[in-house]
């Protein structure tokens, strides 16, 4: 028997666009400033609760001026719509092989994803080649996968 998911209830906004993302982007404008329809449209995402009882949506937010930085809200109840902003992001670290040159020189970070393990929570998330072989810009241990990993310390349980 296949199982096919059903909507129950209206749907909601809980990880609205970040007003004024672009103010608070350090750094010059590297990307064209011609912007698509979906500018700041926040997608790929991510919910987990943490040790304290919060839910968190850490999401790709597409087409910063910067390119693709990952983005976080959190809340106290599962059923609030929407989330509080949080005004926190993370962006591609060049110092590290993160991609940086792909796509009209955007940054590139998707697909944020946790693991709890061990007591601490993992942030994993798709990186793009930076340029290089098929393997450039991966900062994980195995150089054929295409996750990078990211420690979360703020989310400990120890």
């Amino acid at each position: 028997m296949k199982l096919k998911p059903v909507l129950d209830g209206d749907w909601r906004v809980i990880g609205p666009r970040p007003v004024g993302l672009d103010a608070r982007l350090p750094g010059p404008d590297v990307v064209p400033t011609e912007k698509s329809p979906e500018h700041n449209a926040c997608v790929d995402h991510h919910i987990f609760q943490s040790p304290d009882g919060a839910w968190h949506l850490w999401a790709c937010v597409r087409r910063s001026k910067v390119g693709r930085l990952l983005y976080h809200w959190e809340t106290r109840d599962f059923q609030a719509a929407p989330w509080r902003d949080t005004g926190e992001f993370i962006r591609a670290d060049r110092s590290v092989g993160e991609s940086m040159r792909d796509w009209n020189n955007e940054e590139w970070l998707q697909s944020p994803y946790f693991v709890h393990h061990r007591g601490l929570y993992w942030m994993f998330y798709g990186g793009h080649a930076t340029g290089g072989g098929d393997s450039d810009g991966r900062t994980d241990e195995d150089p054929s996968t295409n996750a990078l990993i990211k420690e979360a310390a703020e989310y400990t349980d120890i």
